[in-house]
């Protein structure tokens, strides 16, 4: 027969393990509403940025043809808005975009905005050529777009644990409109 040393029973603590768990719920709740809010603002960020890009896109063509679901010309301040807005939209319908959205289109010249321009109109050809506010070739565009983080968030119920009061997002671009040409018909086209 083997002789077994004789153990001590550890005794029975029939609470403790709901005592350790309430103990350690709040830290993990905590972390997983960290998670999640991070999450949220990346994926908010995110959109911003393409939002942004999208309108950049459109002021640099500097289109002034009708846009067939707008009818506002191509590169105009009021389709780039609703370019913008729409995708917004249309990425995440819970966003709201009533308020706390701004879009400012601007000129930058010597590297500053032009002051009290208001948005540049890309598609305006009407401006002389002499006109600081008209948009030309390999000019220097800027578009951005602030919007509050409220806006993006699923419930005001849950505490905000980053502090991060709005997104703002800055595209520079260049114009991309082409140079006026005029085809020769006297040369041959085989």
């Amino acid at each position: 027969m083997l002789n077994r040393p004789h153990t001590r029973r550890q005794p029975r603590r029939p609470g403790a393990a709901l005592v350790e768990f309430c103990g350690v719920l709040p830290l993990y709740l905590l972390l997983i509403l960290g998670i999640w809010e991070g999450g949220r603002l990346f994926h908010a960020l995110q959109i911003v940025s393409n939002a942004t890009r999208e309108g950049a896109r459109l002021a640099a063509r500097a289109d002034s043809s009708p846009d067939q679901y707008t009818n506002y010309p191509m590169s105009s301040p009021d389709n780039i808005r609703a370019t913008m807005l729409n995708y917004i939209r249309n990425t995440d319908p819970n966003i709201n975009t009533g308020t706390g959205l701004t879009i400012e289109i601007k000129k930058v010249v010597n590297g500053s905005e032009i002051p009290g321009s208001g948005d540049i109109d890309p598609s305006d050809k009407t401006r002389l050529t002499t006109d600081p506010l008209r948009v030309n070739r390999l000019d220097h565009l800027r578009v951005r777009l602030t919007i509050s983080y409220d806006n993006f968030r699923l419930s005001t119920n849950v505490p905000r644990l980053m502090n991060v009061n709005q997104l703002v997002v800055v595209v520079d671009t260049r114009c991309l409109l082409d140079e006026p040409f005029t085809i020769d018909p006297s040369v041959p086209v085989w």
